[in-house]
């Protein structure tokens, strides 16, 4: 069985070479070019961009637990950023969509979200989901995502 150890060999030499060898420089990583202003609208089974702001001041830092986050993914699906989503004022029940508006005391709630939502505008931006927990409830990408955000650039 000399043939199996020289393949082992060749194997083991093919490793040890991987382990040292240098990466390839792809030149520097894309920076946010300032931000875009989501305007979000739906409920708690399916949220959507129907319009977008983009702003040539950059994106201020959201810190804030939510299960809801906006997440902006690069062609390859690499997630450039996450924001946190406060829908602390809609009713996010599942169960209660389509319900309406709910009163309790001096409290309203309401299941049809209309919301902003800033995130940093990356130049190599491919799409934006809407999630919640992981869950994706939304998503822009494409030729739609470009032609929105060529539309808030004429206002």
């Amino acid at each position: 069985m000399p043939s199996l150890s020289l393949s082992a060999a060749c194997v083991a030499a093919s490793l040890a070479l991987a382990a040292v060898a240098v990466p390839l420089v792809a030149g520097p990583a894309p920076t946010p070019s300032g931000h875009l202003i989501l305007q979000v609208e739906g409920d708690a089974l399916a949220l959507s961009v129907v319009r977008i702001t983009p702003k040539v001041d950059p994106c201020g830092r959201a810190v804030f637990p939510s299960a809801f986050h906006a997440v902006v993914r690069d062609g390859a699906g690499v997630e450039l950023s996450s924001v946190p989503i406060d829908l602390a004022v809609f009713d996010m029940d599942p169960a209660h969509v389509g319900a309406g508006i709910r009163v309790e005391g001096c409290a309203v709630s309401d299941t049809r979200v209309a919301t902003l939502v800033s995130v940093p505008r990356w130049p190599n931006a491919a799409s934006i989901e809407l999630r919640r927990d992981g869950t994706v409830l939304g998503r822009i990408a494409g030729t739609e995502l470009a032609a929105l955000v060529r539309a808030g650039e004429v206002r």
